[in-house]
C-alpha cells in the first residue's frame, strides 16, 4: 500500500472534501482517516471500498495507484445521469448527418465532460 494516504489526501483536496467531510461521507471518525493518509493505519476492505466509491476511483487505483477508474452507477450525481441518458435519446435517433454528432449531441458530450472534470 505504497503512497495510500497521499492517494487518499491527494484525492480528497481534489474533490474539495475536508478530512471530516470524507470520513462523515465513509461512516468513519477524523482520526481514523488522518491515520490512513499518514500511513498510520490500513482500513479495512469494507472502508477501503468506501473511500474509493466516495473518491469515484476504483480500490485498484487507491491501493496500487492503477491509472484504470471504473465509474459504477452509484458513483454519479443525479445530473451526470440525467445527462448521459439524454445523450445516449439523442444518440439512438437518427441525425440526418450519417456518422457525424449533431450540435445538440456535441453540447450534450460537452456537458458530459464538464461534470465529469469537477
Amino acid at each position: 500500500m505504497f503512497d495510500f494516504g497521499q492517494r487518499i489526501s491527494k484525492l480528497r483536496k481534489a474533490r474539495g472534501l475536508s478530512q471530516k467531510d470524507l470520513a462523515q461521507k465513509v461512516g468513519i471518525s477524523k482520526s481514523s482517516l488522518g491515520n490512513y493518509e499518514n500511513d498510520m493505519g490500513i482500513p479495512s476492505l469494507l472502508v477501503a471500498e468506501d473511500l474509493a466509491s466516495v473518491l469515484n476511483v476504483s480500490l485498484d487505483y487507491l491501493v496500487y495507484g492503477e491509472k484504470t477508474r471504473i465509474i459504477t452507477a452509484k458513483m454519479l450525481k443525479d445530473e451526470q445521469i440525467q445527462l448521459l441518458t439524454e445523450l445516449v435519446q439523442e444518440i439512438s435517433m437518427p441525425s440526418g448527418q450519417g456518422h457525424k454528432l449533431s450540435s445538440k449531441q456535441q453540447d450534450l458530450l460537452a456537458r458530459i465532460i464538464e461534470q465529469f472534470l469537477r
